[in-house]
């Protein structure tokens, strides 16, 4: 952007400079004349040129802002969502460890195991089990493919 402003500058010096010329300033005959005219057109074109140039550039820039602001967010929204689901990970994976140890000790007594009613209560308590197991492995299936998400959206050599 501040290439393009030096650039403005110096072709806005530069038209005043023509303007302010002995040759457009005082021409010599109606050929002269002529071209002095078609120049001051030209200038003005250019000028033109150079203000549509400016503000497109002016316009592209407010856009990549906003996209990149959008993008900002998108990604700070998707970082607090991966955390959010490795701290539940985290607590579900103490509470599992802590019923998986209760688990073991009871699979362990041999004379609690001779009642068919607590073999019952074992085989629905293994099948909870299994069955967080499975919901702890699709968040780690979502958190992956938060992930690359993540990465797909990073701009080359970043």
């Amino acid at each position: 952007m501040k290439l393009l402003r030096i650039s403005f500058s110096g072709a806005l010096i530069l038209m005043l400079a023509l303007l302010a010329s002995p040759v457009l300033a005082q021409p010599s005959g109606p050929h002269a004349q002529e071209k002095s005219q078609e120049r001051m057109r030209h200038m003005h074109q250019m000028m033109e040129r150079l203000n549509r140039i400016v503000e497109r550039s002016h316009h592209l820039a407010q856009n990549l802002d906003h996209h990149l602001a959008q993008a900002q967010m998108e990604k700070t929204e998707v970082i607090r969502h991966m955390s959010e689901l490795n701290s539940s990970m985290q607590t579900m994976a103490e509470q599992m460890r802590s019923n998986l140890a209760i688990y073991e000790k009871m699979l362990n007594n041999r004379e609690a195991l001779r009642d068919k009613g607590y073999r019952k209560s074992m085989g629905k308590l293994h099948n909870n089990y299994n069955d967080m197991l499975k919901q702890m492995e699709e968040q780690i299936k979502v958190i992956e493919n938060l992930g690359k998400q993540l990465e797909a959206r990073r701009p080359a050599g970043g």
